[in-house]
């Protein structure tokens, strides 16, 4: 649905802004985000708005920069897959991120219900296999 692809690119524009706060309103109550970080250390997801919220600020502690590039946006129907490239700095090691990054995102009634976060494209690629239906057709953002 091109409503879902419009609304992913809305998401990172505000995600970039860091104005995590304004991300809420596209967001459903009984959100799951499973972020690459989390779950290759500790397998962990979000559930839900306070915790989303819990996550964002652990987040803008975390990482004094973090830009998401989205350069393919792929409608799935009900799943957006984006391609992209990240760069991020974090706030206390210093570590730096320059590196390719994927989102599969997943929509109920207009708003993002699932985001999972990859930083293997290909492992984003057959989860959106996995899952998605139909073909995926590209634009890109």
């Amino acid at each position: 649905m091109a409503d879902n692809v419009a609304a992913t690119q809305n998401l990172f524009r505000i995600w970039n802004s860091r104005d995590f706060e304004s991300l809420i309103p596209f967001v459903t109550d009984d959100i799951e985000w499973v972020p690459a970080t989390m779950s290759a250390v500790e397998g962990g997801s979000f559930h839900g708005v306070a915790e989303l919220r819990e996550f964002f600020d652990e987040w803008a502690h975390t990482w004094t920069k973090w830009e998401i590039e989205p350069h393919d946006v792929r409608d799935l129907d009900e799943q957006v897959l984006v391609l992209g490239h990240v760069r991020a700095e974090g706030r206390g090691s210093g570590l730096r991120l320059d590196q390719p990054v994927a989102y599969l995102f997943e929509f109920r009634d207009g708003l993002l219900a699932r985001g999972t976060t990859f930083f293997d494209q290909d492992e984003a690629r057959d989860a959106a296999r996995g899952r998605g239906e139909g073909q995926a057709r590209g634009t890109t953002a």
